[in-house]
C-alpha cells in the first residue's frame, strides 16, 4: 500500500481463500511451489486487480511462471 492506503500491487484476492495456491498464467497453483516473474512489459503494480494480473494463459498474464526456486532473473528485468 502507498502512504494513502491505496493498494499498489497484490498477489491473490483479498478475503478469498485460494486453498493451497492461486492460479496464474494458466498454471494451476502457480503461487505455491513456483516462482513468478513479472513480464518486462509490466511497469507498475496491478492496483489490487489480481484476476486481471494473473490472466488465464501465459499470453494474457502479467507473469511468467517458472519451477520452484528459479533464481536466474534475480535482480534483472525479465527477457519476456
Amino acid at each position: 500500500m502507498d502512504p494513502a492506503g491505496k493498494v499498489i500491487d497484490q498477489i491473490g484476492v483479498l478475503g478469498e481463500d485460494p486453498g493451497s495456491a492461486w492460479d496464474a498464467a494458466g498454471v494451476t497453483g502457480a503461487t505455491g511451489e513456483h516462482t513468478l516473474v513479472r513480464k518486462r512489459a509490466v511497469v507498475k503494480g496491478n492496483q489490487g486487480d489480481w484476476i486481471l494480473s494473473a490472466g488465464t494463459s501465459e499470453a494474457d498474464s502479467e507473469w511468467i511462471v517458472y519451477g520452484q526456486n528459479y533464481w536466474d532473473n534475480l535482480g534483472i528485468l525479465s527477457e519476456e
